[in-house]
């Protein structure tokens, strides 16, 4: 049996009609039928026609397209088999779960850590002990990573992430105008996003190895740093979409790099639409934001993410709502 669940927090109760238990923290998402994912690519323009010389007649119709045939086991899926143009490296760089990526930048995770560490109510999220509640409550204290954007592969992989943002921005050859002080001068060679530190926690001793059981919360804390406004003062809009849709892959690419199961974790998945919230303006002299994400839906082929945007006392600047798309192998 497949059919539309909610993942509920603390949900212990079998689901209706199927006769298995499932836990606090998991449900299979269904795995995805490869001819409609095909057309799901051609949709996107990766594939725009058919190879043939009646190019337009033979455009696949995503209009008038069936509904997916779904299977039953994971096993249809092969693991690792991407769309060349979607294949993502695994990046994540966590030392306590011996995460080391090839030519991973020696100081990346230490200085985040430190960093964050250095501010209270960071430190708070990342060192407390098994919290009932928060951000992300859990077993035990956090286990933090570097995501993949923040330590990419290649100058061709994670561009926008890893190299525009954390290290494009400089205007140290500027003049400086009569307002600006030495501090203002020293601040505006900072790259606009200057560190990224991701975290989880279990929810018991078990889960973390678990293949079948998901990690489906994940916090990432971000620090900014020069030439990130829009109105004077006040942090782009834009760049908080970017930071929070960033943020919803990364559960994903967090329960992939962790080998559990379930098309959501063993195909690529990609962003089909973002509904954002703008709640109230984040000052650029806030030291550190959090963006909280978590799976709350999965419907047929999509899965449902919801995040939010909070600041040190634990205030909403934004929210979203996203629909996400499991994308077969071998398309």
């Amino acid at each position: 049996m497949l059919a539309t669940l909610k993942y509920t927090d603390l949900r212990s109760e079998p689901i209706p009609g199927d006769d298995r238990i499932w836990g606090n923290d998991l449900y299979p998402p269904p795995v995805i039928d490869e001819t409609y994912v095909g057309k799901y690519l051609a949709r996107m323009g990766t594939e725009r026609t058919l190879a043939s010389n009646d190019v337009e007649s033979k455009q696949l119709d995503l209009l008038s397209a069936s509904p997916p045939t779904w299977l039953n086991h994971p096993s249809h899926i092969i693991p690792g088999k991407y769309p060349k143009a979607l294949s993502p490296p695994r990046r994540i760089l966590a030392p306590s779960l011996n995460f080391y990526p090839p030519d991973s930048p020696p100081n990346l995770f230490p200085s985040a850590l430190s960093f964050f560490t250095s501010i209270p109510w960071c430190s708070r999220l990342i060192h407390d002990g098994s919290p009932t509640c928060g951000r992300i409550p859990g077993h035990g204290q956090a286990i933090t990573f570097i995501p993949q954007c923040f330590n990419p592969a290649s100058s061709r992989h994670e561009q926008f992430i890893g190299d525009t943002l954390s290290h494009g921005y400089s205007r140290a050859g500027a003049a400086a105008t009569t307002e600006e002080t030495a501090s203002s001068l020293l601040d505006r060679k900072q790259p606009p996003l200057r560190h990224m530190l991701s975290l989880f926690r279990p929810s018991d001793d078990s889960h973390l190895h678990d293949p079948a059981r998901p990690i489906l919360r994940v916090a990432t804390l971000f620090a900014f740093g020069a030439g990130t406004s829009g109105y004077e003062g006040i942090l782009h809009g834009g760049l908080i979409a970017t930071l929070l849709d960033e943020s919803l892959a990364i559960v994903n690419e967090l329960n992939s790099a962790l080998g559990k199961i379930g098309s959501v974790f063993t195909t690529v998945s990609v962003t089909a639409s973002l509904n954002i919230r703008f709640l109230a303006p984040v000052p650029v002299t806030e030291e550190a934001v959090c963006v909280t994400t978590w799976i709350d839906d999965v419907q047929s082929r999509n899965t449902i993410m919801k995040g939010e945007m909070t600041g040190s006392n634990g205030d909403k600047f934004a929210t979203v709502e996203s629909v996400w798309v499991a994308v077969g192998a071998g398309n």
